[in-house]
């Protein structure tokens, strides 16, 4: 698999798998992540997230709020950096 082969520590085949993930990137064999990476991750903790029950029934916030916890994690991650 390629994941395991190319990807030697968690992180980084944790972003290999949201860059592949997304069938809007572009181009596949780039090594870090945008924005749009985190759609389906995120979606699909909504989907299935009992504590986002509430959430699940509110489509038309699914795209904000998958945007608001994409750029936390962002912001999150530069500050410990």
């Amino acid at each position: 698999m390629q994941v395991c082969k190319n990807n030697h520590d968690n992180a980084l085949k944790f972003i290999y798998l949201l860059i592949h993930s997304s069938p809007s990137t572009s181009p596949m064999n780039r090594q870090y992540l945008t924005i749009d990476d985190w759609d389906y991750f995120i979606q699909d903790i909504i989907d299935t997230h009992p504590g986002l029950k509430f959430l699940r029934e509110a489509r038309e916030f699914h795209s904000r709020y998958i945007k608001t916890v994409a750029a936390r994690v962002y912001y999150n991650c530069n500050r410990s950096w």
